[in-house]
């Protein structure tokens, strides 16, 4: 068994108390978006056994086909979505070239991922229907708006809006939108956002999200599981690198998110069907057996009163080793 320590991301939208608090050290007042656990070449983890030694996490497992992060935001996230397994290697290839701060393709590997809420938690994801969206738009007073997306259909619709030939409305704005405006107020994909679905997860609830699925994080804080990848392809409300005609071509509008919800008792197997990774969620309050099976197992506790792991503690399980833990809480288990 052996304690994880992962490695920090320092992004713009990060929020500067969660992660911190949540691990237990001292708030440096930088923001702490991300913390990564995994043996992606961009974040390595270290890993300590009993008796203290240290050692890259990779020197034990060698190379996991998931990363695991805690996310935490105080912005919204860049609008963005992830190639399938075939795209992202022949996208790899293809920007082999370019320098790696215009590239989408950082890795040949693709991206599926499993954000699990800590904190309430809430996301754009996947697109409603445009006789909906023509009513809610029409209501709001968007009546060119909705005759435009009425004309053209959807496809043609996200696309002229990402190409600027599209206004993007200024007034009765949906409350999530606000915030978007307050740091990219010219930003074309408002419109796009304008046309998805609005996701709100409580604690333990959990969004997948497959290839080509358009998404974006609002706020919040959650448990993200995802394919051992930093494949992004963006679409705006981001200062990074941006690829119009490359999100248009592995974009999938018809992609729609899975929203699994727990009932906050007992365990849980996300219901997910991917290849790469599984992830349950563990509610107790006397006591939890986690047992690893026949492959590794990293063990998240995400708000856990315990003896052999606590809040913000993150164990590496060995094949067949077994964790017991006396007390209360949730875990997050992943392998």
């Amino acid at each position: 068994m052996f304690r994880l320590h992962g490695s920090v991301q320092h992004y713009q939208w990060g929020d500067k108390y969660f992660i911190p608090r949540w691990i237990g050290t001292t708030v440096d007042g930088s923001p702490w978006a991300e913390l990564w656990f995994g043996t992606h070449e961009s974040g390595p983890t270290n890993a300590t056994d009993t008796n203290g030694k240290s050692q890259p996490l990779t020197q034990i497992v060698g190379e996991l086909p998931y990363l695991v992060k805690i996310l935490a935001t105080s912005a919204p996230l860049s609008l963005q979505t992830h190639p399938t397994a075939a795209q992202a290697a022949e996208g790899f290839t293809r920007e082999s070239s370019i320098p790696q701060a215009d590239r989408n393709y950082r890795d040949p590997n693709p991206k599926p991922e499993l954000l699990c809420a800590i904190t309430r938690f809430e996301a754009l994801c996947g697109f409603r229907e445009i006789k909906d969206l023509h009513s809610d738009w029409v209501r709001r007073g968007w009546h060119e708006l909705a005759s435009d997306l009425q004309h053209r259909g959807l496809k043609d619709f996200v696309e002229a809006s990402l190409r600027r030939e599209i206004e993007s409305p200024k007034f009765n704005l949906p409350g999530w939108a606000d915030a978007i405006v307050r740091l990219y107020p010219n930003d074309p994909a408002l419109s796009v956002a304008l046309c998805m679905n609005h996701v709100t997860l409580e604690p333990g609830d959990a969004l997948f999200l497959g290839a080509g699925n358009l998404h974006a994080y609002l706020d919040g804080a959650g448990v993200e599981v995802m394919g051992s990848s930093d494949n992004v392809i963006r679409a705006g409300f981001t200062t990074k690198h941006i690829d119009i005609d490359e999100l248009l071509r592995v974009v999938d509008l018809d992609a729609e998110p899975i929203v699994l919800r727990h009932d906050g008792t007992g365990t849980m197997l996300y219901d997910i069907q991917c290849e790469l990774f599984e992830v349950a969620v563990i509610d107790f309050d006397e006591h939890a057996i986690v047992q690893s099976g026949d492959q590794v197992s990293i063990v998240v506790a995400t708000d856990v009163k315990g003896d052999s792991i606590r809040t913000g503690e993150v164990l590496l399980l060995q094949p067949g080793e077994l964790l017991r833990v006396n007390g209360s809480g949730r875990l997050h288990v992943v392998r």
